[in-house]
């Protein structure tokens, strides 16, 4: 286990792997409008990779405020998110995947916790399982890994820097230097992804959006009406909107029954 994907690989051995769960792309509402006229994500040259990129994360909900507007409350349809969830085996071959937010990595805000300047060494393997296999080494289950509580040690203790020094990072409990996204797994596309009834899982938007009847006339149009499902909105903090869809993504995963739901939740406490 001499590297950090290595170890992924082979921490976990034989045992049963959580289910796959879809991958997010959250976006504000001009973004959202512009995806929506094209009807396909486009990759971005960004200069942070050799290839423009399409960011998802795995499972969670996550999306940087825009800083105009990162301290007021407001309820300005342009700036509240909205979030596709796609299914991830549908989907091309990824260009990278991390355990992490790679802009937060080439931002340094993580440089306190992970001293190594190479993202190339956390870089995980390409593969659909290598994010299922990164779950049950770090989190144990995919609820735990949504909720973002690590295992306090290790399935496998690894003399690789990289891997003790990125579960010390995910065991922190308070930060001023990054936040979720650093625990949250992320998933690099460099070549365009349609969005189609057969890879469009659900596309969260807020409530207060009914009013944009030329939104739905286009969901409707590429056949993806039926995927809408909508979150609470008020006059608050983006921090409190994008927790509103967050709460909404993980609804979805329990009616998936990709996430346990309240009463597993019990049982599983009182058992």
């Amino acid at each position: 286990m001499s590297d950090f994907r290595t170890y992924i690989r082979d921490s976990v051995g034989a045992q049963p792997l959580p289910p796959i769960l879809p991958l997010t792309h959250a976006t504000l509402g001009g973004q959202f409008d512009e995806i929506l006229t094209q009807g396909q994500l486009d990759p971005v040259a960004d200069g942070l990779f050799p290839t423009p990129s399409i960011y998802f994360f795995y499972g969670r909900a996550a999306y940087r405020p825009d800083p105009r507007i990162d301290t007021e409350s407001h309820q300005q349809a342009g700036f509240m998110p909205a979030c596709f969830l796609m299914d991830r085996t549908k989907l091309p071959a990824a260009a990278d995947q991390f355990p992490f937010d790679s802009g937060a990595f080439f931002g340094k805000r993580l440089a306190n916790d992970l001293p190594e300047t190479k993202i190339e060494k956390f870089a995980l393997y390409n593969e659909v399982d290598c994010l299922r296999r990164c779950v049950i080494a770090f989190y144990q289950n995919n609820n735990d890994y949504f909720n973002l509580v690590p295992r306090h040690t290790l399935p496998i203790s690894s003399p690789c820097g990289t891997v003790s020094n990125y579960h010390d990072l995910i065991k922190k409990t308070a930060s001023n230097s990054f936040d979720g996204r650093a625990k949250t797994f992320e998933v690099r596309f460099d070549q365009k992804i349609e969005l189609t009834a057969n890879n469009v899982v659900a596309i969260v938007v807020p409530e207060t959006w009914t009013l944009r009847q030329y939104l739905f006339n286009r969901l409707k149009s590429i056949g993806l009406a039926d995927k809408i499902k909508f979150y609470k909105s008020d006059l608050g903090s983006p921090q409190e909107h994008m927790a509103s869809l967050r709460q909404k993504v993980a609804d979805i995963l329990k009616d998936c029954q990709l996430l346990p739901g309240d009463q597993e939740i019990l049982d599983n406490i009182f058992s």
